[in-house]
């Protein structure tokens, strides 16, 4: 059986103590630096809106290749693309800022997507 001195067990819990508060101190930087104070991003809401509007449009139009559904995504994806490239994405926090990115470069791809589908239709 191992015996442990309380002394030695004392020690050890406060230096996991102090390590846990110069972690989560440091977590609480690096979160401030990235988020604004409400801790989430300016995209949030156009994020939030974009994936129910897009779940809303896949529900409703199930079948896939449909020259009707990829017109109305692509009308979709385009409306969207002009909503966020107005935003002021120089004020913007760094999470915002990512946010925005990411979020343009997916509907940029999903349009490229679309019209590759469309010119493999048209050779059909």
């Amino acid at each position: 059986m191992i015996t442990i001195k309380k002394e030695g067990m004392l020690k050890w819990i406060l230096m996991v103590c102090i390590m846990a508060i110069a972690g989560q101190s440091q977590a609480q930087k690096t979160n401030a630096y990235l988020l604004p104070a409400g801790g989430v991003t300016e995209m949030y809401d156009y994020l939030v809106r974009y994936q129910a509007d897009l779940g809303s449009l896949s529900r409703f139009y199930t079948i896939s290749g449909s020259p009707e559904k990829r017109q109305r995504f692509l009308s979709f994806y385009k409306e969207y693309l002009d909503t966020i490239e107005k935003l002021p994405f120089e004020r913007f926090s760094t999470g915002g800022k990512i946010d925005w990115l990411l979020l343009k470069r997916n509907i940029e791809n999903e349009i490229f997507l679309l019209h590759q589908e469309a010119d493999l239709y048209e050779e059909i």
